[in-house]
């Protein structure tokens, strides 16, 4: 079986979705703040070529549409002044 690692990415809070270069097959584990930023960890295989992926964050109250989405988690920053919700898209 090839190794495993556990990768850290940023993901921006803004309107529009943001696309991450990630290996192939990269399972996303989990979302939170890390110093006050959004991130997201995924188990991948270094060696896998890299495919782009898009996610939303979306705030608290924020209209959109969840068609075609899939939620990951919610995360709060500001001490918790601010919720975001974060989606991949399909």
């Amino acid at each position: 079986m090839p190794s495993r690692e556990i990768w850290k990415f940023t993901l921006p809070v803004r309107a529009e979705p943001t696309m991450l270069a990630m290996p192939v097959e990269a399972r996303v584990l989990s979302v939170q703040t890390q110093r006050d930023e959004v991130r997201l960890w995924a188990l991948v295989d270094p060696e896998e070529d890299r495919e782009e992926r898009r996610f939303l964050v979306v705030a608290t109250g924020q209209a959109f549409d969840p068609n075609g989405k899939i939620y990951l988690g919610t995360v709060q920053t500001g001490g918790g002044v601010r919720v975001f919700h974060v989606w991949e898209i399909e």
